[in-house]
């Protein structure tokens, strides 16, 4: 498992797997390509293409797979909510648009 503690851009090769987990709330920004996003605790599985974006909680085991060709993704690491409170689950951000 990978520990996201810098912003960090990644290549990852067709069906590649990334395992990662974060101390703060990290923004994933795909900008390329399309990727699988599985995130512990949450019952929901995500599917995101280029263009789109995604916040993802702290402490929580992320797995993310791309489909056959390669992605590009950047992750962005979040200040800690003020107060200390963690986001709950992971929500694509077009999702938090329509709120």
């Amino acid at each position: 498992m990978r520990i996201i503690d810098t912003s960090t851009a990644l290549d990852l090769q067709g069906r590649e797997v990334l395992s990662i987990t974060a101390a703060q709330p990290v923004l994933l920004q795909l900008q390329s390509g399309l990727v699988w996003i599985t995130v512990t605790d949450d019952e929901n599985d995500y599917w995101l293409a280029g263009g789109e974006r995604m916040h993802l909680p702290a402490r929580r085991h992320v797995v993310i797979e791309t489909d056959a060709a390669a992605s590009r993704l950047l992750l962005t690491v979040l200040p800690q909510p003020e107060g200390g409170v963690l986001p709950g689950a992971a929500v694509p951000a077009a999702l938090e648009d329509l709120a």
